[in-house]
């Protein structure tokens, strides 16, 4: 919805499979770590297995984000340097471990979209339905929990109705969002 409205939009998740493509030093320090049978046949890392080492071990799970996590900021950095050269005032970024990584602290602005752990299992499984539902929740429980994001967050949007109802939330949060940066906002939905 973001993007509709011309908002350039870094996606961590992206980026993180970007940094853990072959020849990255991220995913040849991740080989390492984790072994070769994290490989999918074609030489790539295959995030389930890889998942299903890290969450249900919180030490691998640690390994693995002090591997990834410099790479996506170094690589987010970038990408945010590219928004300001080319003139945008306001961008956003995706980012599910925002507090987790204390990255949060570069942002103006932090906002959370929030939904019931049921809808979010809901939402996991038609997005992935080769994951159990053990493995969704254990996805869930990996990060910090979400009444707590909520409480640090400046603008929540809650996501547990239609889309119709989140397109009118996510255009209340544009509002606020530039209010609160003192930015001029039209409202118009582009694309």
């Amino acid at each position: 919805m973001l993007r509709d409205r011309s908002f350039p939009v870094a996606d961590a998740d992206k980026i993180a499979r970007e940094v853990q493509s072959p020849g990255h030093r991220a995913f040849q320090r991740i080989v390492e770590r984790f072994g070769a049978s994290i490989l999918a046949s074609d030489g790539w890392i295959d995030r389930r297995a890889l998942g299903r080492l890290i969450f249900d071990d919180a030490v691998a799970r640690t390994d693995l984000n002090r591997i990834v996590h410099p790479a996506i900021a170094q690589r987010s950095a970038a990408t945010f340097m590219q928004w300001k050269q080319a003139g945008h005032r306001l961008g956003f970024y995706d980012a599910a471990l925002l507090f987790e990584t204390g990255s949060f602290a570069q942002f103006p602005l932090v906002v959370v979209v929030a939904a019931p752990t049921d809808l979010q299992l809901q939402r996991i499984a038609s997005r992935d339905p080769d994951l159990s539902e053990t493995e969704a929740m254990a996805r869930i429980q990996a990060q910090m929990p979400l009444e707590e994001k909520v409480a640090k967050a400046d603008i929540v949007i809650h996501n547990d109705a239609d889309l119709a109802c989140l397109e009118k939330r996510v255009e209340m949060a544009l509002v606020q969002i530039h209010d609160r940066l003192s930015l001029s906002y039209e409202g118009t939905r582009h694309g």
